[in-house]
């Protein structure tokens, strides 16, 4: 009678014939891929048929810097991403960190390929960033920016910046200068995390996404894709209540305010409707104090068409410059030069008139005057300018006041000339009264409302 085989005998037969399926498959694979090869004279040995083997994607920038792989945890999993580094940057050297976030069904590298982003990164001397949406928290591999009711949108924003950190920490980037770069989905996410952590990032740029608030998870995404209304008032008051509050207008980002936002959006995108490019602008408007500029049209070479709407803060650009007049009435009135002292006693003239007086004589010359800026930000600019043109005056009067002219003379007698002595000596002395006198000026002016209700256009 035959002996009968173990229960280990059998398991080593079946391990065999397992392996050598498995060689057999492998090696005919690669002789297909040989013989394609040859057939078709090329030298890569790698064609379509068995490049899905390979365990890490190929380099999108091969020769331009290095790949590397990445991994984030926290409370939502952990994520991989991939960074950027181009060579060439110096030893200690602090680059700026530019985070690309991918849309549906995509990936790092054919991110990268597809945006030639890391070519820009080359040129300019910055790292990119690259993280992946993992296919077991979203099939499509989208980021869910919608998902803020059960925190899940939140929890990946965390994921994120959790890889910004590591950036930041093991390869060298500014934590200063880090900007966000949304595609789609990414785009939502963009704005998500811009709007949840302001003060991390300086600028922030959407194509084709959806801003924060319009949706607070799976069941009104398509919705809010589409540009339509959250399906009732409970929804929108939960939208609402779930997207981070504009924080009030403020000079910095430390401070709360919301980054600077570049949107791109296509008329014609039949996925995400162009109405969310303009409600994210309306949003980051809000939150700015901003005003709309006259739409303009621009196109470049046979693209197509593009126009731009710029958002602008008149309050801030009128701080700005009036504290650039301050900066050189006060210098020639303060040295004593020439028209330095008439120029002083002009620019003190507003202080005698109210904000009402002020505001219907700048109405009387603006209709009256033949320059078309009567109801734009410009006349709101040159109102505010004139209007608190004393105030920063002050400040850069007293400043100038305790720098010793001995400084100046010796730049001149060092073959500098007076801008220049102006440019590299009296302007950084002077920060900080600049610096004062800006905030002075900004707030002074945010209160003002009677020349505003004058000159203020219908829209």
């Amino acid at each position: 009678m035959p002996k009968r085989p173990s229960a280990a005998a059998s398991l080593r037969r079946a391990w065999r014939k397992g392996l050598s399926a498995v060689t057999g498959q492998v090696l005919r694979s690669a002789r297909n891929a040989a013989h394609q090869a040859r057939r078709t004279g090329s030298s890569d040995l790698m064609p379509d048929l068995v490049r899905g083997m390979r365990k890490t994607p190929a380099h999108p920038s091969p020769g331009l810097g290095d790949w590397v792989a990445g991994i984030a945890s926290g409370r939502a999993g952990m994520r991989r991403f991939r960074l950027f580094r181009p060579s060439g940057l110096a030893v200690g050297e602090r680059p700026p960190l530019v985070v690309m976030l991918h849309g549906c069904g995509q990936d790092p590298a054919g991110f990268a390929r597809s945006t030639r982003m890391n070519r820009l990164a080359a040129r300019e001397g910055f790292l990119v960033l690259y993280p992946e949406q993992s296919r077991l928290a979203n099939p499509q591999r989208c980021w869910n920016w919608f998902d803020t009711e059960s925190g899940r949108a939140q929890a990946e924003a965390a994921l994120i910046l959790a890889a910004v950190d590591q950036v930041c920490l093991l390869q060298g980037a500014d934590r200063e200068r880090v900007a966000l770069v949304g595609l789609s989905a990414g785009a939502g996410m963009a704005a998500l995390l811009a709007t949840m952590h302001p003060s991390r990032f300086k600028a922030v740029a959407m194509h084709s996404g959806v801003p924060p608030g319009m949706a607070t998870s799976a069941t009104n995404a398509l919705r809010a894709m589409r540009g339509s209304a959250l399906p009732s008032a409970s929804a929108s008051a939960s939208a609402s209540a779930s997207a981070p509050a504009p924080p009030s207008t403020s000079t910095s980002n430390a401070t709360g305010a919301w980054p600077p936002l570049l949107v791109i959006h296509g008329t014609r995108d039949r996925v995400v409707g162009a109405s969310n490019a303009y409600e994210a602008a309306r949003q980051w408007a809000e939150a700015a104090g901003a005003k709309a500029a006259p739409a303009r049209v621009v196109q470049r070479g046979r693209r197509w068409p593009m126009t731009v709407v710029d958002f602008k803060r008149g309050r801030a650009v009128a701080a700005t410059l009036g504290m650039i007049l301050s900066f050189f009435v006060g210098w020639l009135s303060a040295r004593r030069r020439p028209g330095g002292q008439i120029l002083d006693q002009l620019a003190t003239v507003p202080l005698v008139f109210p904000g009402v007086v002020m505001g219907v004589a700048f109405l009387m010359i603006l209709l009256n005057v033949p320059l078309p800026i009567y109801g734009t930000i410009w006349a709101l600019i040159i109102a505010y300018v004139v209007r608190y043109l004393p105030y920063g005056l002050r400040y850069t009067y007293t400043g100038v006041l305790q720098i010793h002219k001995e400084l100046e003379e010796a730049a001149g007698a060092s073959g500098a000339t007076p801008l220049q002595a102006l440019r590299r000596i009296i302007a950084p002395l002077l920060s900080p009264a600049i610096i004062s006198g800006w905030l002075f000026i900004f707030l002074i002016a945010t209160k003002e409302l009677a020349v505003a209700v004058l000159l203020a256009g219908p829209s």
